[in-house]
């Protein structure tokens, strides 16, 4: 579900001490919409978590938590970003590397969801199954047909 159209929150009223910039106000906006039309507690947000992604170290804009774990990642670009797929890209890579489900691009017009599945059903089965794999990977076939 979207969040309501954007609206400037006045600087005055930014949340976490933050400095008025382009991608700023995008990020107090869906802040301010977290709080109050979704209800999120305040406690489970963070605002510039480190992301480390392979030798380098990131910041995703909003992470919410879900039982102190990452939940979903917002990435907040400016109103005249106008490369969405980059910013969801972005966003699911922050994702990925924290385990949230979900990862989210908006730069106050635009927001486009990204459900990440971590694992499969199929996925787990064959994680389940993987001491019937030799070292070289290949899948060794057991049966019992001799012992009957």
């Amino acid at each position: 579900m979207s969040p309501r159209p954007f609206y400037e929150v006045k600087p005055s009223h930014y949340l976490f001490n933050k400095q008025e910039t382009p991608e700023e106000k995008v990020r107090q906006w869906i802040l301010f919409e977290l709080l109050s039309t979704y209800a999120v507690p305040i406690g489970n947000i963070d605002v510039e978590k480190p992301v480390r992604v392979g030798t380098r170290t990131h910041r995703a804009d909003i992470v919410i938590y879900q039982d102190f774990i990452p939940y979903i990642v917002i990435e907040c670009k400016n109103q005249e970003d106008k490369s969405p797929d980059q910013g969801l890209d972005q966003a699911i890579s922050y994702a990925s590397c924290l385990g949230a489900k979900f990862a989210v691009y908006t730069n106050g017009w635009d927001w486009l969801e990204y459900r990440h599945y971590i694992y499969t059903m199929l996925q787990e089965f064959f994680m389940d199954c993987s001491w019937y794999c030799n070292s070289e990977k290949e899948v060794v076939l057991h049966s019992n047909a001799n012992e009957l």
